[in-house]
């Protein structure tokens, strides 16, 4: 597949999602190419066995988790994806898992078994990004820290620039990096984290 969606004016294009999958199990994506302005393909609640393979995503939000734990999407899990042999070129992200504060007015948010494989990722903002405050102020998640669960997530051969893990402060953030082989363009390759208490396979700097 071939997909373009990309503004012809001067105006930014918004929620222009490549492919959104969610409440689906066993979907293969394979051999797809996308330009557009937003997350390039995103799991979302009860995603469950996808594969994502041969994929290029340019000028995208990246491939990615969520966003997760509106209160109307209840408590739901993610889990078994497996992304591999992926080019990210331009994005503002390339691989990244985002949900929302935790709190009565919020869902529950468990993540598992999820790979990134052999990511090449080309002139992006960050290779991998955590985000635990999606769409919400300081305030709002110091008040109501999130308790999500990142078990099993695998990052494998991805040569990126740089990134921000920034974990739930009442969660699990069971991450592991192999082969994370960083050079940015300004040759400072400062990955940032908080509440990620056991780095595997990265060396990290507490301030995300």
């Amino acid at each position: 597949m071939d997909l373009s969606a990309v503004s012809t004016s001067e105006n930014p294009p918004a929620n222009t999602d490549g492919i959104d999958v969610g409440d689906s199990s066993h979907i293969t994506i394979s051999n797809a190419h996308i330009r557009n302005g937003d997350d390039c393909v995103a799991f979302k609640n009860g995603s469950n066995n996808i594969i994502v393979n041969n994929i290029a995503c340019i000028g995208s939000h990246g491939l990615s988790i969520g966003s997760l734990g509106l209160k109307s999407e209840g408590s739901r899990i993610i889990q078994n994806i497996y992304v591999s042999n992926a080019t990210m070129i331009n994005c503002s992200a390339a691989t990244r898992i985002k949900f929302y504060p935790g709190g009565p007015t919020h869902g529950t948010v468990l993540v598992r078994n999820v790979t990134y494989k052999d990511v090449t990722v080309d002139n992006c903002d960050y290779a991998f990004q955590v985000d635990n405050c999606y769409e919400s102020t300081s305030d709002t998640c110091k008040t109501n820290p999130s308790s999500a669960k990142l078990l099993n997530i695998r990052l494998l051969d991805i040569d990126p620039v740089v990134a921000k893990i920034d974990c739930a402060p009442n969660g699990t953030c069971d991450l592991a990096f192999t082969q994370w082989d960083i050079t940015a363009p300004s040759r400072n390759s400062t990955v940032f984290y908080s509440h990620y208490d056991h780095p595997s396979g990265i060396k990290c700097t507490p301030e995300a």
